[in-house]
């Protein structure tokens, strides 16, 4: 994959400015600002990577398969992160530079709400469809006669935690792009470190009470710390408010009223009798679920266009 993105990359710049050639490096102002970005930038990564590097040691004294369970809870929590809210991000960054450099705050505040109200709808409606399909997720992708149903419930309960916090994750990527729109690699720092602080505390003291869960409930904490501490940044240097974007207060209420149409299906289970089973029920939940939120959406009179603008 790695080496295809290369690629394209080098056609890309070949089609545009035609072929880059090696050249000597000469540090010029400019070149030495990029380089302080992007240390600090590497350095807040350093910060998160650390953190996990600890997660790890704190996972080392539980039980035998918990690095499995929340490493599927993990994978699975992260998807949409990595499918969604990092594309978005490397869409709006640009954009957003562009009008932080003109000083157009107008432009910033549009922006940011456009990106969040995307982002919002999806996350909303995965949040809590994914917390109630969490088990029949974990067991038709990992179940197996090593996998039990006893290993399914574990890495369900952290599944669970961690879709809790997704819209938080979500919003994560999308506005860390503020501090990097005004060239403020230093606040990158600042909330790497509050955050991970915060969620390595929550999780050394939840460890002998609830075991692996008190590391998910320490990624969840870490992850609203870091969407607040972003938020504040935003909302001081733009003027955006999340509250004046109607909205997400629809996608929430659609969201609502998908959960307790599922929950029906989800009291009255019909457990884990096959994989072919599990499969069938859980694309009946889906469809099931989509389809009421969507129905309540478009009910509440929120079309494809309120959305992608």
């Amino acid at each position: 994959a790695g080496i295809l993105q290369v690629i394209a990359s080098l056609y890309a710049t070949y089609h545009y400015q035609g072929v880059i050639k090696p050249n000597r490096i000469s540090l010029t102002p400019e070149v030495m600002k990029v380089l302080k970005q992007v240390g600090m930038a590497f350095s807040a990564q350093v910060i998160m990577y650390g953190s996990s590097m600890l997660d790890l040691v704190l996972v080392s004294f539980l039980p035998v398969g918990s690095l499995s369970w929340l490493y599927y809870a993990e994978r699975l929590a992260y998807l949409p992160i990595g499918v969604f809210s990092v594309v978005l991000a490397n869409i709006v960054l640009p954009k957003l530079s562009k009008a932080a450099a003109g000083g157009d705050k107008q432009d910033m505040i549009a922006l940011f709400e456009s990106a969040t109200g995307i982002t919002l709808t999806l996350a909303f409606p995965l949040m809590i469809g994914g917390c109630l399909c969490a088990y029949d997720i974990i067991y038709l992708l990992f179940g197996s006669e090593v996998f039990q149903i006893s290993d399914v419930m574990a890495s369900g309960q952290s599944l669970q935690i961690l879709l809790i916090a997704l819209p938080a994750m979500m919003l994560n990527r999308v506005w860390m792009t503020g501090p990097y729109a005004f060239s403020d690699t230093r606040y990158q720092i600042k909330v790497a470190l509050l955050s991970c602080g915060g969620g390595i505390v929550v999780a050394v003291i939840g460890l002998p009470h609830l075991a692996h869960v008190a590391i998910s409930l320490g990624g969840m904490v870490s992850a609203c710390i870091s969407c607040y501490l972003f938020y504040q940044y935003i909302h001081s240097h733009t003027g955006y408010r999340i509250g004046s974007n109607p909205l997400i207060h629809r996608s929430g209420i659609a969201s609502l009223c998908m959960g307790c149409m599922l929950l029906p299906l989800v009291v009255f289970d019909i457990g884990y009798l096959s994989k072919s089973m599990t499969a069938s029920w859980l694309c009946i939940k889906i469809a099931w679920g989509m389809g009421c939120y969507f129905l309540i959406m478009r009910l509440m009179g929120v079309r494809l266009s309120m959305v992608l603008p």
